[in-house]
């Protein structure tokens, strides 16, 4: 399924069913506040790296970017003016760093029904505004 997304403040993948998406999906994606990615299949999880190449793992249930240099990072990092985030009923195991960049503006993350079994101080520890 390939889809063009138009700039817009509100997008919701509610049931897609999504096992994977790219690191670019939200890159010219400036004014997006609200993202529902709820009830798919993403896991944030990195795939390892085959001998034979830079690309993740095909196998991997999902990823969600490789660079090349063992330097992981979630298509959220572009979503700097998130209030609202919803990734509940997913395979979610772990708060990501990059996240950080949008949890000074966040006013709601929904991360219920996931598979997060320990929280650091570190996890979540940005001022709000």
């Amino acid at each position: 399924m390939t889809m063009i997304l138009s700039s817009s403040s509100n997008y919701s993948f509610f049931n897609f069913q999504l096992r994977y998406i790219d690191t670019r999906a939200f890159v010219f994606q400036t004014q997006l506040t609200v993202l529902d990615l709820s009830k798919n299949h993403l896991s944030f999880e990195m795939a390892k790296p085959t001998p034979s190449t830079d690309d993740p793992d095909p196998g991997a249930d999902v990823l969600f970017g490789y660079n090349g240099v063992f330097d992981y990072h979630t298509p959220l990092r572009h979503c700097t003016r998130l209030t609202r985030l919803d990734l509940s009923y997913n395979l979610i195991q772990n708060i990501f760093g990059d996240w950080k960049l949008f949890f000074g503006k966040l006013r709601t993350l929904n991360l219920s029904h996931n598979k997060i079994t320990r929280l650091e101080a570190t996890d979540l520890s940005v001022s709000a505004p």
